[in-house]
């Protein structure tokens, strides 16, 4: 079983996080926004992006970018493109 970090918290994000999670991988979603990622940790639900969708065990959210990046050595950015230029030199800051 791998650890794998989730760069997005959207439509798109979760469901890879879901499909990761459901071959028994443990998940760590990173999201914008604190109330998202307690919300997704807190109910194994995306009510914003995928609100009829139960998710799988294994599944937490993070709006702490150090936290999610350090959570595994295999990232997945399923980020906005409008948003990569913003958030990949901070993500990148973690790259050994």
């Amino acid at each position: 079983m791998a650890h794998i970090t989730v760069f997005g918290g959207g439509s798109w994000g979760t469901a890879l996080a879901a499909s990761a999670a459901s071959s028994g991988h443990s998940v760590r979603i990173w999201c914008r926004r604190e109330e998202q990622a307690r919300e997704i940790t807190g109910s194994l639900r995306n009510p914003d992006y995928l609100p009829d969708i139960s998710l799988p065990k294994g599944i937490s959210a993070t709006s702490d970018m150090e936290e999610a990046a350090l959570f595994s050595h295999y990232w997945i950015l399923a980020l906005p493109t409008q948003t990569l230029r913003e958030v990949l030199p901070h993500i990148t800051a973690f790259c050994t």
